[in-house]
């Protein structure tokens, strides 16, 4: 029969499995609520959606739907944050991050099994976190070179980068973060003065793939002006992006919810966008509220660090998403905002170049965060799936081997390099796949 036990009220493990009791007690790195989850928790949802989206969705939901979003997706994370803290604050919370929080409510078999969901998942976001940082690099400083192999050197260097930092520790990878915060926040402050104080054209949009995509249209689409002249349909239309001083006059112009069809027919189906396709573009801007939760091993009072640090973070998102939906609203025409998908780098000074490094920093410390927190969850759940699998606590243990045999890790606080590599070595061959696979759609 069966019996379950709390991981708070589990006896020492003996020493025939290698592991000590004292393996759980000790802090390495004892960060604070500042650096170890405010900034970690920033820097993953404040992400790649704020420089390349959150105009797109101005221009088709208004200022007025982009904020219902917001509201209905950090309400969601909210009471995500309320929940987990308030199993983080009963009782002492360990390293493992989520796979802790899940094992203390159901126990150590579900919590093992889940948490190794958790680090598939975030073994795929780094891949996704990668390839986006090396599309963003090589059409940028590389736009010549073949697709195919420049994406997966680029992708590689930089693979390889976040892979270093996340294997020397919690204490590199938090002051990295502090780089990477100021960095990005500094992107985010100089596109919102650009866009505020800039006017007039900033680029030329081709048009003819929408054109010739969506035609015939809807009646009060934008593309009939657009893609017609006098009643004659253009061979290659395009359209003038452009910025105006900001007014009151835009933000109520810009307010309502005016859909329209959008550059890629993938976006909303080959038809007029609505509220749901825009929000479920837009939805990931609120994710990424784990990433504290995560470093709970390395927190040095994570029942306070957590609930505080992820609250605290939450609210400076919300705030930050604020200001820049309605500093696009009342700074360009809703053309501009729906047909220029780079609408918030094109009116930035420099040529852009702030908010491109802006991107890089998001995707590399998105992926960073990603290979740090999945090494960190399956630390723990690889543990608690091998100790649950043991046979009557006799010395001959029936263990799950996954991707690749390997021994148990010495300290369930900390991160092994065996997880490190394992991580890394599946975030690689996803990788590699994500690239194979554009290169032969193309």
């Amino acid at each position: 029969m069966t019996s379950y036990v709390q991981m708070d009220d589990a006896p020492p493990v003996s020493s025939s499995r290698k592991l000590s009791s004292a393996s759980v007690g000790p802090v390495h790195n004892a960060l604070g609520t500042f650096n170890g989850c405010f900034i970690p928790c920033c820097l993953n949802i404040l992400g790649i959606i704020l420089f390349q989206r959150l105009a797109w969705a101005v221009g088709q939901a208004g200022i007025s739907g982009v904020l219902l979003i917001f509201l209905l997706a950090e309400s969601m994370a909210i009471l995500t944050v309320l929940s987990f803290s308030a199993i983080v604050t009963n009782g002492s919370m360990r390293g493992g991050g989520s796979y802790f929080m899940i094992s203390r409510s159901l126990g150590p078999e579900f919590g093992g099994a889940i948490g190794l969901l958790f680090y598939l998942a975030y073994a795929v976001g780094v891949a996704f976190y990668i390839s986006g940082f090396s599309l963003a690099v090589r059409s940028s400083f590389f736009d010549t070179a073949p697709e195919y192999s420049a994406n997966v050197y680029i992708g590689t260097v930089g693979l390889a980068a976040v892979a270093v930092i996340s294997y020397i520790g919690a204490g590199v990878f938090a002051k990295f973060n502090i780089i990477f915060f100021v960095v990005q926040m500094a992107a985010i402050i100089s596109g919102i003065f650009s866009i505020l104080i800039s006017s007039g054209h900033i680029n030329d949009i081709d048009m003819t793939d929408p054109c010739n995509d969506n035609f015939p249209y809807h009646k009060d689409s934008s593309l009939w002006d657009i893609c017609f002249s006098n009643g004659t349909r253009l061979s290659h239309p395009q359209y003038s992006a452009s910025t105006t001083s900001s007014s009151w006059s835009n933000i109520k112009s810009n307010w309502g919810m005016n859909f329209d069809y959008a550059m890629d027919t993938v976006a909303c189906d080959g038809s007029t966008c609505d509220f749901h396709s825009v929000f479920a573009i837009v939805f990931p801007a609120a994710t990424g509220i784990m990433e504290g939760a995560n470093l709970s091993g390395d927190l040095k009072d994570p029942s306070r660090s957590i609930p505080r640090g992820t609250l605290f973070a939450v609210g400076f998102a919300v705030f930050t998403y604020a200001i820049l939906t309605l500093s696009m609203g009342a700074s360009y025409p809703r053309d501009t905002l729906r047909f220029d998908m780079d609408a918030y780098q094109d009116a930035t000074f420099a040529s852009g170049y702030p908010l491109l490094v802006g991107i890089l920093v998001s995707s590399l410390s998105s992926a960073l965060g990603s290979l740090f927190g999945g090494a960190r969850v399956r630390s723990l759940c690889w543990i608690s799936l091998s100790l649950s699998l043991s046979i009557e606590r006799t010395n001959k243990h029936t263990h799950t081997i996954i991707f690749t045999h390997t021994k148990l890790p010495s300290n369930i606080t900390g991160t092994s390099s065996t997880c490190q590599r394992q991580t890394l070595s599946l975030a690689s061959v996803l990788y590699r796949g994500i690239c194979e696979r554009k290169s032969h759609r193309r």
